[in-house]
Formats: C-alpha cells, structure tokens, sequence
C-alpha cells in the first residue's frame, strides 16, 4: 500500500467527517471566448488525468488507515450547463462546493459552462489531498497545450515525468524517517520546533468585531489595496540594507502593526511555502504545500531595524527546519486545538512574485481568480509584487481576506489601511546599505514627509543616485586613480564573465529559477526579483546538479554566484579542519533558533 503524505493526512480527517469540505477545495476557473471545440477539452482533460497519477487517485482505507490507490485509467465527464455572466459567480460556487467521494472517486471534476455570446467558462474543482495552488499553474499550461495539439488532431507532445506523487510521498516517509525514532530527521526537527516555539500564545488578541474563534465554514470577505512602484522600490530598499528579504520586511510590519492593535508582543504568523524542494518535483501535481510558523518577538519596543533583524532570524529558522509537515508540528504544540480551524496561528501572510513575460499571442484560455467562499485563517494577507523582465519593482497588490464571523467588512479596511500607512512610514528611517553612510548628508537622515511618491526614502535615494552620477562624472573625466575607482571596479565586477566553471554552472541556475536571459557573476539574487521561496529552489537545484549542500542561510548571506562559489569553498575548508580536528576562528552556526 501506497501511504498518504503527511499532507494528505492532515486533510483526510476533515474529509472523512465532513468538515471544512469546501476550504479543502481548489477552483480552477478558465474563460474561452471564441469557437471551442469541446471534443479536443475533453480529450485534454483526459491527458492530463493520464500523466499524474494523483489525479486518477482513490483513498479507500484499511483497518481504518487510509492509503492511495492509483487506477490504471480513469474517465473525467465534462458536463456542459448553459449559464449568465449574472449568475455565473453563484453557479462556479455551487458547483465548486459539491463534495468528493475520495474512497471511491478520482479527487478531480470539470464542468463547462456555456455563456451568451458563444464564450465558455470551464471550471476544473481539485480536493487538496491532490493538488496545492503551483498545480493550478501547471495544470493551466497543461490544459493549453494538450488541447491545441488534440484541436490539431494529435496528442501533446509530453516527455514523461520523471517521478509522481507516490513517489514523493514515499521518499517523504524515507527520508524524515519515524517519529518514534528520536535520531530520525523528523524527531530532531520536530524537537528544535517545540524548543522554538515553547510558550507560544494560544490565542492572538486581533482586533475582532466578535469573540470566539472562527467556524471551520466562515464565509470570507475581503479587501484589496495597493502598493506603488515607489513604495515597492523603498521596502526592497529597506530589507537590502539588513540583508532581509521583501517579506521579511512585509512579515516585520505586519508583526508591528499586530502588537501596535494589541495583539501581543509575541506575534506567530503562519506562512504558506511549497514543499517542492526537489527540481524533479517542480513539474508534478500534488500536495506539496506546508505551513511555516514564524514567531516574532515585538517585545522592548525595538526599532524598525532590530525588529527586521530577529524576523530575519525566525525566517531563517523556519525555512531551515521546514520539513516538519504542519500538522504534526499542530499536533505536537497544541494538541488541544489541533483540529480547531487555526491551531497555532490565527493570521497568515504570502508573497508571490508575477513578472512580466513578452505577448505569446493570444491564450485559448486565461484564468479568472474565482471569489473564496470560506475563509482560510482568521486574517489572510497575500501579496503579489510585479517585476519586470529584468527585475525592475512594479508595485504590488495585497488581498486581505477575514473570517466574516470575526470582523466586519469596515474593521477589515481599517486594517489594510493601517498597514498600507506603516508600509509607508517605515521607509522613512534611513537605511542605507553598508559602507555608503558617507554618501548621506545630515539632511537625509533626519526624519521628513509621508507622501508615498516623494517619500524620504525615494528622496535619500535620489540624492545618493545624483552623489553617484557625480562621482561617475569625475571617473568619466579622469580616468585613472581617483573618487570614481571603486565604482569602475564594482562595475567591472558586475561585468565580467564567470571565473570558474562553477561560477559558471550558478550563474545558469539563477537565471533558471529567476526566469531571465543571463545572470552575471555579481548580479544580486534579490535585487533581480528572487524570493525566500525561489532561493530554496535555487538550492534544490545547486543540490541536484552540482552535489553541493548549502545552508539555507547561504543565499542570504551571498546572494550572487560568486558569494555562492565563495561559500561552498569555506564550507569544504571548514570540513577539511573538521577532519584535521581544527576549528576555525570566528565559525558562528547559521539558524541556530529563535530565542524562545
């Protein structure tokens, strides 16, 4: 028998009793406006079920066990229901929240709805237990090419996938070993968690409309707010001069916002990562997702700085001991609440990243984000910042859904409105990268106007990019030794082609994972539109290609090839006196663990 993944264990109660089946749904909702040739759909419907396993998957059970039986072949109908542009939001819906049978059917349906006008609404409805939001986007470009090769009268053309679902969910059970084998990997991490979160709240005081926790069938309401590309650059800014990521700096500002409404000083924030660590899962549909805890710690009324600075540690940390699923770590801290509708965390917070891809012509489909009915946490703020092709911040959007048994659609506003004003506040504090302090006058770190467009921090900015150009000036002038020297160095550096066949092999997968052209030797990871997300990915695969281990702190740290290359060579050093029994000077462990 094939085992669930600890995932799909998670989500296998609540279907069982039939509670929170709605929240354990996915909606995939694709309009066609033209012509569609409807026997091609089903046929490349039919494709994909054929090429991931999980999607022709059953979960029967034995001596109350549940376990994954894959069927050889497995039949989608594809309904077609005629439906109005003013009732099709309430037909996506009842269609959505009708529930799957996981003992006995496949864990996938489809219905098409026909509109006035000749245009087409397909709806594809996955359960979680085998699919998280990354298969949505794979499964999209799946759809798009199966059916234009089938409308063409062929099959797609696919390699086949080198693992599945099953395999994944074995290597899983492997490699994190038995919990009641306290040297497996599973045990020491689930250890270090507890240590970490010792203590932790059991319940955060939002500022909430109504008492009591949020029903597993809250319905959901929802605010939208955006950021500038001005502010965007200032918050990229701001985390580059800690070494912290976006959202790291998103996380701390939410943390603070939080303790300001009096939630606390110690503020713990669920946040959803893939679980796609391996580059040979990155095309494989499934149940990948998991949930980080990040635990921030407000308390002594620390600067916006010190408070990005342990955010960054508690970041670290999580990313770092993330193999823990987390609904054992929910089991294993609060038992109690366990099956609650927030154990650990009542506030989640997300980051994505869109960048922009050059016209492809016309998609036979493009997607359409339905409306959630239900609620995922009490508070759920998602971000999504925008980059262009070469990385360059556009601004970014933010979608703040509430549990509407909880706030009140107003209560809800005030708060994104709050953020949005401290988003904005905290670029005022100067924080210049390290080692260009003397470019700043005294002028530009006293504390000045709150506009968002010709905030202090796009001033500071500005004026250290005119000091530059001035200095660029002189070096234009007067070539040779002088002011501009530096400069002309750390651009030649920038320029230059890889040094070594390693710096070589890095540079190509930053260019991979970022989605770029090329990636030069001293291009900055971050600076290019990379993530925390994105860097774990950058990660798996220097880990699968080169055979090089590196700490997650590592791309933190140096977060360009030749920081990379530079860090693997200390790490073979530091083995080397390991073996030698030597212990370099200076050696401080990375993610050691949030202070409790």
């Amino acid at each position: 028998m094939i085992p669930l993944s600890h995932a799909q264990n998670r989500l296998w109660p609540a279907d069982r009793l039939g509670t929170g089946h709605e929240a354990c749904h996915l909606p995939l909702v694709l309009r066609h406006v033209g012509p569609l040739d409807v026997r091609a759909l089903r046929l490349a419907l039919t494709d994909l079920v054929a090429r991931h396993e999980i999607l022709r998957t059953v979960f029967p059970e034995r001596a109350g066990v549940p376990y994954q039986q894959i069927l050889t072949e497995a039949s989608l109908p594809l309904p077609v229901e005629e439906s109005g542009e003013e009732r099709l939001t309430e037909d996506l819906r009842r269609v959505s929240a009708e529930p799957f049978d996981l003992r006995t059917g496949i864990p996938l349906r489809a219905r098409l709805f026909s509109l006035p006008g000749g245009s087409h609404v397909l709806l594809v409805v996955l359960h979680r237990i085998a699919a998280d939001e990354d298969s949505l986007s794979l499964l999209l470009t799946g759809l798009r090419e199966a059916y234009a090769a089938r409308r063409d009268g062929a099959p797609p053309c696919w390699k086949p996938l080198p693992v599945q679902y099953a395999d994944f969910a074995l290597w899983q059970r492997e490699v994190l070993g038995d919990l009641r084998d306290p040297d497996s990997l599973l045990s020491r991490q689930l250890g270090e968690w507890s240590a970490a979160l010792a203590g932790l709240p059991q319940r955060l005081a939002l500022p909430a409309d109504r008492p009591g926790p949020a029903r597993w069938h809250s319905p959901a309401g929802s605010v939208r707010f955006k950021v500038g590309a001005a502010l965007h650059r200032d918050l990229l800014d701001l985390g580059r001069g800690s070494r912290a990521t976006l959202f790291m700096v998103l996380h701390a500002a939410l943390a603070a916002l939080l303790t300001q409404l009096g939630a606390g000083e110690d503020i713990p924030v669920g946040s959803p990562v893939t679980g796609r660590a391996d580059e040979v899962l990155e095309g494989v549909v499934g149940c990948f997702t998991n949930t980080l805890v990040i635990r921030s710690d407000t308390a002594d009324k620390p600067s916006f700085r010190e408070l990005l600075a342990r955010v960054r540690e508690r970041v670290l940390f999580a990313y770092a001991h993330g193999d823990v699923p987390f609904g054992l770590l929910a089991e294993e801290i609060a038992p109690a609440s366990a099956a609650a509708r927030a154990p650990l965390v009542q506030v989640l917070l997300s980051l994505r990243t869109e960048r922009a891809q050059e016209p492809a012509g016309e998609p036979e489909f493009t997607r359409e984000e339905p409306a959630r009915r239900t609620a995922p946490a009490e508070l759920d703020l998602a971000f999504t910042q925008r980059r262009a092709g070469d990385g360059t911040p556009q601004g970014m959007t933010a979608v703040l859904t509430y549990a509407a048994d909880r706030f009140d659609h107003p209560t809800a506003q005030s708060l994104a409105g709050e953020l949005h004003t401290l988003l904005r506040t905290v670029v005022r504090e100067p924080l210049p990268p390290p080692g260009t302090e003397e470019l700043l006058g005294p002028e530009q770190r006293g504390p000045v106007a709150a506009a968002e467009a010709e905030g202090p921090g796009s001033r500071m900015r500005r004026s250290r990019r005119e000091r530059l150009g001035h200095r660029r000036e002189e070096v234009a002038a007067a070539p040779g030794e002088g002011p501009g020297e530096d400069l002309r160095a750390a651009a030649a550096a920038r320029a230059r082609p890889p040094a070594t066949p390693l710096e070589s092999s890095l540079c190509r997968i930053l260019a991979e994972v970022l989605a770029v052209a090329e990636v030069a030797p001293e291009d900055d990871f971050f600076e290019l539109g990379g993530d925390s997300l994105l860097g774990m990915r950058v990660l798996s695969r220097v880990r699968a290609r080169l055979g090089i281990e590196l700490g997650v702190c590592a791309l933190f740290d140096a977060p360009t090839a030749t920081g990379l290359a530079e860090a693997f060579t200390r790490a073979e050093q530091d083995a080397d006196d390991d073996e030698r029994g030597e212990e370099p000077p200076g050696r401080q462990p990375c993610g050691e663990g949030p202070r409790a």
